[in-house]
């Protein structure tokens, strides 16, 4: 599916979400799943600092639904990120900035050409994620 028909998809979904039948809101793990996060101290770090609060649970199924899962980078990248990036911005902000540090470490002249892929798609799964969070009604 090419990007256009995809984001297409997205508008239409979430158009059919409609207002939530309940108050209930959920926290988002971004970087998802969890046992690929988990594995390094790094990756928990970033996982854990990369939380959509209050989505409505409707939201936050379509996300699961739609977008894969962001790959975890290998160590280097993964390093990397976790060292330089800043907690505590919103959501949005802080997927550009994970973005950028992933692009930044893809430059990185001991960053092999596997790794670079790895780093491209793990780049474009999170990115998948942003009309969805910009889509939900939250706070």
């Amino acid at each position: 599916m090419n990007e256009t028909v995809w984001l297409e998809t997205v508008r239409e979904r979430i158009a059919t979400l409609g207002q939530p039948e309940d108050d209930y809101k959920d926290d988002h793990h971004t970087l998802h799943s969890r046992r690929d996060w988990l594995v390094r101290p790094e990756g928990k770090y970033l996982r854990n600092n990369m939380i959509a609060h209050g989505l409505h649970r409707a939201t936050h199924n379509l996300i699961h639904e739609l977008c894969p899962q962001v790959p975890t980078p290998q160590y280097h990248t993964l390093a990397h990120v976790a060292n330089d990036f800043e907690r505590g911005l919103p959501i949005l902000d802080g997927i550009d900035q994970y973005c950028d540090l992933v692009d930044e470490s893809s430059r990185h002249y001991k960053c092999n050409p596997i790794e670079r892929a790895l780093n491209d798609l793990s780049i474009e799964a999170l990115r998948m994620q942003i009309p969805l969070l910009r889509g939900d009604r939250h706070e």
